[in-house]
């Protein structure tokens, strides 16, 4: 669905019936229509096997159809200059052919692409997918194997499908990648499960070379049976980390820290014990200041339920006043361009008063009363969230109605 930039149902985005099941990625084109990827199997009573495309107004994108489309989820969507459509997921088939966990399709009809060949593709799920401005395809995901050839969750691709053997990992990451992130250098952010890359111990973040050689000058960030869930751009160049982790570099900083630019520990981003479990969201201001969201109730050891909010040297800001918080996880968040904060999640409550499982916030901690009647809202948990610079929202989680519509 779509929100007006007040939280209300924009009436002009129709879905309908909407899809018969959960929707895992969004991707808005440059002419407004919505690629959606996930593991339903219809939309508004049409057939879209885990894709699909919408026109501005929340039609079906009716030239733009899968058929029976894929026979899993797909988890990651990218368009290319040409128009051209990459999906990558659990699936192993598309329309009948096998296509494993990675397809590329024809932008306008949805067709599959002949001319894009992975072979037998990923023996498992891929998760994440960045396209170089070469069109070299970086994917990452929980696979040890690409056409026969070892690949332990990383890969990059030609054009064409094939595997680029000029991007050898090794023996690569030794758990699973659950997010990248190309850099303006050609450099690859990687973060996941894992706690080893070609054999060297890094944690759960790493950063590549182009040729897939470890950066030695990102310092390996963070140890002990860490796992990071967010990332997020801060200045200066430097990275906030969150997940649920001890340590990093040795240094106690439970699921919360901010790197440099070259990877070390920032210690003047001082979150003390860090927070009692993990953090799932961040959000970094223009002036350093730190949004966090995720399933802790403290932050060093003050209560902090589900939502804090962070001066640049890791101290709680007290001019952001949630006062009892949430009664439950936040999952995401989204700072509009008046400084309002979007929050969604699992929760019912906000300070004691009766919520939705997504509420607006002012830029001093309030509940943001204008924002559509706040009892009602979803009828089940919000996932993951999209504030457009217009004022739009792109709400995706596990809800089949939204104020009872």
């Amino acid at each position: 669905m779509r929100l007006n930039s007040d939280g209300s149902v924009d009436s002009t985005f129709n879905v309908g019936t909407g899809f018969g099941y959960t929707v895992k990625v969004l991707l808005r084109q440059s002419d407004g229509r919505i690629l959606v990827g996930g593991g339903f199997h219809s939309f508004n009573g049409a057939t879209v096997g885990g894709i699909a495309r919408l026109n501005p107004n929340g039609s079906l994108d009716t030239g733009f159809i899968a058929g029976t489309g894929f026979n899993d989820d797909v988890l990651g969507l990218a368009v290319q200059p040409d128009g051209k459509v990459i999906a990558v997921g659990e699936f192993i088939t598309y329309n009948g052919v096998a296509r494993n966990s990675i397809a590329r399709l024809d932008g306008t009809t949805a067709t599959l692409d002949p001319t894009f060949d992975p072979g037998t593709g990923f023996n498992h799920s891929v998760q994440a997918i960045e396209l170089q401005s070469d069109g070299k395809i970086v994917v990452g995901g929980w696979f040890n194997t690409f056409n026969g050839v070892s690949r332990n969750s990383i890969a990059r691709l030609l054009d064409t499908g094939a595997l680029d053997t000029g991007f050898d990992p090794g023996t690569g990451f030794n758990d699973e990648i659950e997010g990248l992130a190309l850099l303006p250098s050609g450099k690859i952010v990687v973060g996941g499960d894992f706690s080893t890359y070609n054999g060297t111990s890094i944690g759960a973040l790493a950063r590549l070379d182009t040729n897939a050689a470890l950066d030695g000058t990102f310092a390996p960030a963070v140890g002990e049976a860490g796992y990071v869930y967010a990332m997020a751009a801060a200045p200066g160049g430097r990275w906030v980390i969150g997940g649920q982790f001890e340590r990093v570099n040795g240094t106690l900083c439970n699921n919360l820290a901010r790197l440099n630019a070259d990877g070390t520990l920032d210690t003047s981003f001082s979150v003390g014990t860090g927070t009692n479990n993990w953090v799932s969201s961040l959000v970094v201001l223009p002036d350093g200041r730190v949004l966090v969201g995720g399933y802790f109730s403290t932050y060093n050891g003050a209560p902090a339920k589900y939502i804090i909010r962070l001066n640049p040297d890791g101290t709680p800001d007290s001019t952001f006043n949630t006062g009892t918080g949430f009664n439950w996880n936040v999952n995401a968040l989204a700072l509009q361009a008046d400084g309002r904060v979007l929050v969604g999640g699992r929760f019912g409550t906000y300070n004691g008063v009766s919520v939705s499982t997504l509420v607006r916030l002012g830029p001093d901690g309030a509940l943001d009363a204008a924002f559509a009647p706040p009892a009602t809202g979803f009828n089940g948990e919000v996932y993951t969230l999209l504030a457009l610079p217009e004022g739009d929202i792109y709400v995706g989680g596990l809800f089949t109605t939204y104020h009872g519509s």
